[in-house]
């Protein structure tokens, strides 16, 4: 989950690191944008650092804890949550359809 003061929307993280993180989602983020992202029991607050097509860069306010990275890397990558599924799906189709590139 992803919240910005102006929207509230589901995303992928697709990379995860101390210092930030690269979502996709279908949210309309901007460079600057300062925003808040929930993940399993974690919270994390940091800016939008770039953005482009359907996924951002987002750089932490305050590095997280390296536990909390083992803890999301030992779950385990196949195992999407359907949400995330059907996501894909729909920017997949989007992409076919030539409204979205990637």
């Amino acid at each position: 989950m992803i919240e910005s003061r102006s929207e509230q929307v589901q995303g992928i993280l697709a990379d995860l690191s101390l210092q930030g993180a690269r979502i996709l989602s279908n949210g309309a983020f901007t460079q600057g944008m300062e925003v808040l992202i929930r993940w399993i029991d974690q919270v994390a607050f940091g800016e939008v650092k770039w953005s482009q097509h359907n996924q951002c860069g987002i750089a932490f306010v305050e590095p997280l804890a390296l536990d909390v990275i083992l803890r999301t890397r030992a779950i385990n990558d196949a195992s999407q949550l359907p949400d995330d599924r059907a996501m894909l799906k729909q920017i997949a189709a989007q992409w076919v359809q030539g409204s979205r590139r990637l």
